[in-house]
C-alpha cells in the first residue's frame, strides 16, 4: 500500500497481504477500491474475511455490496470444495444474514456426516426463513438419513400448522418426500401417532391443517392402514376420549373400513372393540353397515349402543332399519346398566325425539302411565319421523323378563310386560292422521324432520 496513494488492491492480493485488504475495503476516498478489495478478499476463504465482508454488505454502497456479496459466495463454495465442514457450520451463526445461511445450507448438502444432518435440521426450524429452510431440506434430501425422520416429522407438524399455509404447504412437501424415502415402520408408528394426536386437537375444525395432515398420513401409509398402527393407537387413549380418537382414526375413510373391522371383530379387550365400532360410524363409508349389522346382532349389554350409534351416523337405508328392527323387535335388548346413556345412540337416527323414544320403549320403575304420557306427547309432534316411530310402536311385542323378589334368597320371578296400552294409542294416533305409510328415508332425509 502507498503511503500517500490509494491501496494497490493487485499488490495486495499478489503478497497474500489480507489485513492489508481488509484495510482497502474500509477505504472511504474511492469507492471502486473498496469493490476490487471485496473481490480480491474471496480468494481467502475464511470466517475472518467473511465477517469483513459482512460489514460492508451491511454498510457501503450498491457496488461494494454487490462485490461483497458474490465474494461470500465464492467463499462458501471454496469452503465447501476444501471440505472445511466446520468453519461452514460457524457461518450458520449468521442466522440473521440469509445470504449467508441459504449458501452454507446448500453447501452442507455435499456431506453425509452427522455435524451436518444436526446443522442443517437446526436451519429447517428457522422462524419465517423459507429460502433458506427449503435449501436445507434440498440438502437433507440429497444427503439422505434414517436418523433425523424424528425430526423431520416433529418440524412437519409445524410447517402444516402455519397460517401462510401457500408458502408453508411446499416445505411440507418436500418434507414428506424425505420421510416417506426414509421411514422406517417406527418411523409410521410416531409420525401417525403425532399427526393423529394433532388431529384429535382439531377435532371439530374442518380446517386446512386437517386437510393437510390427513394427506401427510396417507401418503406415509400408502394405500392401506396397518391394524398393528390402529389397535396400536387405540390402545394409547382411554375411554373419556374415544370419540376423538374415532373421529381422528376416521380421516382415514376408507382406508380405515377393513382393519377397523378386523378390530371390532378380534380384539379381545371389548373397549377397544368399541372404540373401533365408534370409529367405524365416523367414516360413514357403507361398506362398514353389513360388519357392523352382524356385530350388533350377535352382541350383549353396552355394546349394542355403540353398534346402534354407529350405523345412525351412516344413515344408510339398510342400516337404519337393522337399528329400528333391533330396538323395537324387543325393547330389552338395548337394555345397559346406564340408563342416561341410552337415549345417546338413538340421537343421531331419532334427534330431539331420542330422549322421548327412550322413555316409551324402556320398563322402566316409573310405570305404564309415564310411558303412555310421553306417547301422548309423541302424538303431538305431527312428522314423518314421529308417524315412523308409531308404525314401529304398534309392532312392538309383549315380552318378560326375570326380576327379583327381594327376598334373602335373591329369588327370581318372571315378569311379563305389555306393550297393549302403547300399541293402542299409536294406532289411534295414525288412525286420526290417515294411517299415513312408512318411509325409512324419512330418518336419512333431515328434511322430513
Amino acid at each position: 500500500m502507498s503511503i500517500f496513494g490509494s491501496p494497490d488492491v493487485e499488490r495486495l492480493k499478489v503478497k497474500k497481504n489480507i489485513k492489508g485488504l481488509k484495510k482497502a475495503l474500509m477505504y472511504k476516498k474511492e469507492s471502486n477500491i473498496r469493490v476490487e478489495a471485496a473481490q480480491a478478499l474471496a480468494d481467502f476463504p475464511s470466517k475472518d474475511v467473511v465477517d469483513v465482508l459482512i460489514t460492508s454488505y451491511e454498510n457501503d454502497n450498491k457496488d461494494v455490496q454487490g462485490a461483497s456479496e458474490k465474494s461470500i459466495k465464492e467463499i462458501i463454495t471454496k469452503l465447501k470444495n476444501m471440505h472445511e465442514i466446520d468453519t461452514l457450520i460457524d457461518l450458520l451463526n449468521y442466522i440473521e444474514y440469509d445470504l449467508i445461511c441459504l449458501e452454507v445450507a446448500k453447501a452442507l448438502g455435499n456431506f453425509n456426516e452427522e455435524k451436518t444432518r444436526w446443522a442443517l435440521v437446526k436451519l429447517i426450524s428457522a422462524e419465517d426463513k423459507y429460502e433458506i429452510i427449503k435449501a436445507a431440506l434440498e440438502s437433507l434430501k440429497k444427503i439422505g438419513d434414517e436418523t433425523i425422520i424424528k425430526e423431520l416429522i416433529h418440524q412437519l407438524l409445524i410447517y402444516i400448522s402455519k397460517e401462510k399455509k401457500e408458502k408453508y404447504e411446499g416445505l411440507s412437501a418436500l418434507t414428506m418426500d424425505i420421510i416417506e424415502e426414509h421411514c422406517n415402520d417406527s418411523d409410521i408408528v410416531y409420525m401417525s401417532k403425532a399427526m393423529l394426536r394433532r388431529l384429535i386437537a382439531l377435532y371439530e375444525s374442518e380446517t386446512q391443517e386437517r386437510e393437510l395432515l390427513v394427506t401427510s398420513l396417507k401418503r406415509c401409509l400408502g394405500k392401506e392402514v396397518p391394524v398393528w398402527l390402529l389397535e396400536k393407537f387405540m390402545t394409547t387413549f382411554d375411554s373419556k376420549v374415544k370419540e376423538r380418537v374415532g373421529i381422528a382414526v376416521a380421516a382415514f375413510k376408507e382406508m380405515a373400513v377393513e382393519p377397523l373391522v378386523e378390530i371390532m371383530k378380534k380384539h379381545p379387550n371389548p373397549n377397544i372393540c368399541q372404540n373401533a365400532a365408534f370409529a367405524l360410524g365416523e367414516t360413514r363409508v357403507k361398506r362398514a353397515v353389513e360388519p357392523l349389522m352382524n356385530a350388533l346382532m350377535n352382541s350383549k349389554g353396552r355394546n349394542r349402543y355403540v353398534l346402534a350409534e354407529a350405523l345412525c351416523k351412516i344413515g344408510d337405508k339398510s342400516a337404519v332399519q337393522c337399528v329400528l328392527d333391533h330396538i323395537f323387535g324387543d325393547p330389552l335388548k338395548m337394555g345397559i346398566y346406564n340408563i342416561e346413556e341410552r337415549p345417546r345412540a338413538l340421537e343421531p337416527l331419532f334427534g330431539d325425539y331420542a330422549e322421548l323414544l327412550d322413555c316409551i320403549i324402556s320398563d322402566e320403575p316409573s310405570g305404564k302411565m309415564y310411558m303412555n304420557a310421553n306417547l301422548n306427547h309423541l302424538c303431538m309432534i305431527k312428522t314423518q319421523v314421529s308417524t315412523n316411530i308409531l308404525h314401529k310402536i304398534c309392532s312392538v311385542p309383549n315380552t318378560s323378563r326375570l326380576v327379583s323378589v327381594g327376598n334373602y334368597a335373591g329369588d327370581m320371578v318372571e315378569k311379563q310386560i305389555t306393550y297393549n296400552s302403547l300399541r293402542k294409542i299409536a294406532k289411534e294416533e295414525l288412525s286420526k292422521r290417515g294411517n299415513p305409510p312408512y318411509k325409512p328415508d324419512a330418518y336419512i332425509d333431515k328434511n322430513e324432520w
